[in-house]
């Protein structure tokens, strides 16, 4: 149910983290990079070998700076390290525009831009509402991560046209421009809740209170203690396959279609459709998450996926509209569903270092999947064997979410106020 309250309080941190979310490497990255293929391959010679390879040496740099990026949450602050992505992020945009001249460049300037830019992801911004949130903690998630969806319901059009007319390293120098406009919004306006701020106010201050910038010490120990959880570890290789499944698709829809002799401008439109049904599915599948059983809601998002590259695989470029809808409901739900679970059953002391190891779970499996079906499609000219491997982990993540233990009442002394010395999770 959504607390009006909560709503009252929170909702700068939900339109701050909306808009750096879109501006940030989980809103342009992925959705944008497809769009250069074909001008690379004509310019530097970028094989779908070499273009998987640059997605699993950018998605390297992410999962190792994600790990950083929750330490130095807990030690700096939300803002600073956010801002410090942001500016990394704007930078490696830059470098792509003006000195990738060959394929061993593309894949330095890659890994250096994930690792420095993973900041800007989501790890701050959904601790942020997460500290803000409580009983409507699934529904703000989903706000806050709809600039995802916007941005890649926008931006690839806005691009592909900025290409089609200047080149694409014209579409690099906008795509830093885009990174840079996070910036200052962030710096002026992006905070946590104090500690007095909610005291007595609703059934759930002490959480606030007890959370609000955690220690160094504290974080370490609450984490410790998370990870002695069995469900960390299983969440977590869930969210690798699922990552795995989906996000090798994402980033080969557009060569995927047009190797189905789908025009350029006309997939840029169909991958559109991808971030508009990653803006609905934030929003739905967040409200789900707060009214029903966090894993049955899970499992309805992987099976979705399921169906829409089953009917891809036998019907071709003619399904294209609904497998981008499905992948898109996927895509959109699982960020989401990664910081709802990490903060809804474990304790929120240990939130940002518990968030990053799932995240960087997440970036690995984006990172590999990209090259592996770049190789089966250099090796066999088709895209149809991946598919099939995709369908078949999302079915595997349905039934795994299904079977997951129901999580911990939100009032329970375990889940609001951990005490790792004495207790495991």
């Amino acid at each position: 149910m959504v607390c009006n309250e909560e709503i009252r309080r929170g909702w700068p941190s939900i339109v701050i983290a909306a808009f750096g979310s879109a501006v940030g490497i989980s809103g342009l990255l992925l959705y944008t990079i497809g769009l250069f293929t074909a001008d690379l391959e004509h310019a530097i010679g970028l094989s779908k070998t070499s273009y998987g390879l640059g997605l699993l040496v950018v998605s390297a740099g992410v999962a190792a700076g994600t790990v950083c990026t929750g330490r130095a949450i807990d030690r700096f602050g939300t803002r600073r390290v956010i801002v410090f992505g942001q500016l990394s992020f704007a930078s490696g945009y830059l470098a792509l525009a003006t000195i990738v001249d060959t394929v061993p460049a593309f894949l330095a300037v890659m890994f250096a831009l994930g690792f420095l830019a993973s900041a800007s992801g989501p790890v701050g911004f959904t601790r942020t509402v997460s500290l803000w949130f409580v009983k409507s903690r699934g529904f703000a998630l989903g706000l806050a991560m709809t600039g995802i969806g916007v941005a890649a319901a926008v931006v690839p059009l806005v691009v592909n046209s900025v290409i089609a007319e200047h080149g694409w390293r014209a579409g690099f120098l906008v795509l830093a421009a885009i990174a840079a406009s996070g910036i200052a919004p962030v710096l002026a306006f992006l905070k946590e809740p104090s500690a007095t701020a909610n005291g007595g106010q609703d059934g759930h201050s002490t959480e606030r209170v007890e959370l609000d910038a955690p220690a160094p010490a504290r974080a370490r120990a609450s984490f410790a203690a998370i990870r002695r959880d069995w469900t960390f570890w299983r969440l977590l290789s869930t969210f690798f396959m699922m990552s795995f499944a989906f996000v090798g698709l994402l980033t080969h829809f557009v060569p995927m279609l047009r190797t189905m002799d789908v025009e350029p401008s006309q997939a840029a439109t169909l991958a559109s459709l991808i971030g508009f049904a990653v803006i609905g599915s934030r929003i739905v599948v967040g409200f789900l998450l707060d009214r029903f059983r966090p894993g049955l809601v899970a499992a309805g998002v992987c099976a979705s996926s399921a169906v829409g590259t089953a009917f891809l695989i036998v019907g071709g470029a003619a399904f294209a509209p609904l497998a981008a809808i499905a992948l898109g409901l996927a895509i959109g739900g699982e960020i989401d569903m990664i910081g709802f679970f990490t903060a809804r059953y474990f304790a929120l002391a240990g939130y940002a270092r518990a968030y990053s190891w799932m995240y960087t779970g997440f970036v690995i499996a984006a990172g590999v999947s990209p090259l592996l079906i770049g190789i089966v499609f250099d090796a066999h000219g088709a895209y149809s064997a991946a598919l099939i491997l995709c369908g078949a982990l999302a079915t595997i993540c349905a039934f795994a979410f299904a079977t997951l233990p129901a999580p911990p009442p939100r009032t329970s002394p375990a889940y609001a106020l951990p005490q790792p010395a004495e207790t495991a999770l």
